[in-house]
């Protein structure tokens, strides 16, 4: 029964616009292809059962060493990895790292961890991965993460979330200038958001809304304007004590990082 009306609610909230418009679920959607490493088989059986309709191909390895194989044998197939941190073989930290530095990929990695705490965190991002997913698996905040990485024709785009024409006009006025700039919202902004986070659980909700607010003058210039509106959505959150916030930090920070990383390829090919 949980079940189904988990379904309901995900088909009202991502299909029922487009087929009062009288579009095809089909032709809207695109389907993003998933790798879920992790040994648990509870969890490899719960997001199987929900790839229908979240609309995933979903792929399992057992660890790290099997993510490795998928992905030298197949490296194009998968837009996203799910990755559990405690495995056997090789957990997720070192497979993370071995996608980054031996395989040179870029796709995202979402750690499936059941750590809020900032030193942990740190660790996976030092890893090379994105964001991450709350253990025990959240149906809603699965749904939410496969919003924000699912392949939407020219979303896929290596610079998809940045205002391309304001960065060449800024470079074009001071290349210097807009270097640095970047450079330190590249440095800073990872570390404000993690403050944010630590300051909402310990009670502190004016001074997270604070920190979040900032994003929209750091950020918006260069963002498109979902990430905008996304800020502006949790930062009311925070303020309001909202109690599902957890998934939404966790969606926040999965944009955040991709949109940091895209910012610095950005620069990196611009720096002549």
């Amino acid at each position: 029964m949980m079940r189904t009306a988990f379904h309901q609610k995900w088909n009202e909230r991502c299909f029922g616009g487009l087929m009062e418009q009288g579009h095809s679920i089909e032709t809207e959607r695109v389907r993003l292809h998933v790798l879920l490493v992790d040994d648990s088989q509870i969890n490899q059986l719960f997001v199987a059962s929900l790839a229908e309709d979240l609309g995933i191909s979903l792929d399992c390895a057992n660890n790290g060493a099997e993510a490795l194989q998928r992905l030298r044998e197949d490296s194009r197939r998968y837009q996203l990895v799910l990755m559990d941190l405690q495995m056997p073989v090789l957990d997720g930290l070192g497979a993370t790292r071995a996608i980054r530095e031996e395989l040179k990929l870029r796709l995202p990695i979402i750690a499936l961890t059941a750590s809020a705490e900032p030193d942990h965190q740190e660790s996976c991002r030092l890893a090379g991965m994105n964001g991450f997913l709350r253990k025990p698996v959240d149906g809603e905040a699965l749904l939410r993460l496969i919003d924000h990485y699912r392949v939407r024709g020219q979303a896929s785009e290596e610079y998809g979330k940045l205002k391309l024409d304001t960065l060449k006009l800024l470079h074009r006025a001071s290349a210097t200038r807009l270097r640095n700039t970047l450079q330190e919202a590249i440095d800073t902004c990872r570390q404000d958001f993690d403050q944010a986070c630590q300051q909402w659980r310990q009670g502190d909700s004016e001074t997270a809304a604070r920190l979040i607010h900032r994003y929209r003058g750091s950020l918006g210039t260069f963002a498109y304007e979902g990430f905008v509106r996304l800020t502006l959505d949790l930062e009311h959150a925070v303020r309001q004590g909202d109690e599902n916030l957890e998934p939404r930090l966790d969606v926040f920070r999965a944009e955040l990082d991709e949109l940091l990383c895209q910012l610095q390829r950005w620069m990196e090919n611009h720096e002549n």
